[in-house]
């Protein structure tokens, strides 16, 4: 092999050597591009995860606030739910005792009327008697009335024990006295207090007549509602009236009875004495 050869066939293996080396230099270069293409995606894949992250941890706090304030809404709702369900059941209560002392009002009209429609003494302290049994709930009572001429407290119906009055009731002693001088009602819810559980003054304009005096309640019942004492307190005062006119009008009538017989034996008895006169005259 000549030189020429030899140098010929160096440069061929020299031209390829070149071309392999523009081959590596191309695949090279072609993996820096797509490396660079990857870590671009990468970079491009790693922000959107990180905006996709900050963006579910924003909805997750936004929805975590919401949360928070739809438990705290729930939660004043619940509150307000238990507010009204106790408002609705006190004002059953209410409406419970408003009808309650409704119909006492309207029994105790029908009772005041009956009290008013007669002037028979004795029939208005049944008619009494009935009204704290039926309307008060009254088992052991006493109805008492004033006594003018020596300041003390008559029992004229005593239901129950007539041991529990004392013979002599003097205004301003005793619980009785005391209640019916100061013309205020006295109640003893106090269960170790001794009875009796209740004095109401039976008054007619500021003066005190007589009183209510209950000693024992039905069902052994000692507390008095505002109702009750409210009850009390009208039944006293047209109690007071009816008394004091039937009691009036029962003296006015035996006085008139007594004139009417008086001026009858005034009319008559002259006649009789002058009729044997005549005949002598005559």
């Amino acid at each position: 092999m000549t030189e020429r050869d030899t140098v010929m066939r160096i440069f061929s293996h020299g031209e390829e050597l070149l071309e392999v080396l523009r081959r590596g230099r191309r695949f090279t270069e072609e993996l820096l591009a797509e490396n660079e293409r990857l870590r671009f995606q990468v970079v491009k894949v790693e922000s959107e995860k990180i905006q996709l992250q900050n963006t579910l941890e924003s909805e997750v706090s936004a929805s975590r606030q919401e949360s928070l304030q739809l438990r705290r809404r729930v939660e004043h709702l619940e509150k307000r739910f238990e507010e009204v369900e106790a408002e609705n059941h006190d004002f059953a209560l209410r409406y419970a005792e408003v009808s309650q002392e409704n119909e006492n009002l309207a029994n105790l009209y029908v009772a005041s009327y009956r009290l008013h429609s007669t002037l028979d003494p004795s029939e208005v302290t049944e008619i009494i008697c009935e009204i704290m049994v039926d309307l008060v709930g009254a088992d052991e009572f006493g109805l008492l009335m004033m006594d003018e001429r020596n300041n003390e407290l008559t029992p004229i119906r005593v239901e129950g024990q007539v041991k529990d009055y004392p013979p002599h009731i003097l205004v301003g002693e005793g619980v009785m006295g005391q209640a019916v001088r100061e013309g205020r009602a006295l109640y003893q819810d106090d269960p170790a207090l001794e009875p009796p559980l209740a004095v109401i003054p039976l008054q007619i304009k500021g003066h005190s007549v007589g009183a209510l005096v209950i000693m024992r309640m039905l069902h052994g019942k000692r507390q008095f509602s505002a109702i009750a004492k409210e009850l009390l307190g009208l039944l006293a005062g047209h109690a007071a009236t009816a008394l004091m006119s039937s009691r009036l009008y029962s003296a006015v009538d035996r006085k008139l009875k007594t004139i009417e017989g008086f001026m009858e034996l005034i009319k008559t008895g002259p006649r009789a004495e002058a009729a044997p006169e005549l005949k002598r005259v005559r």
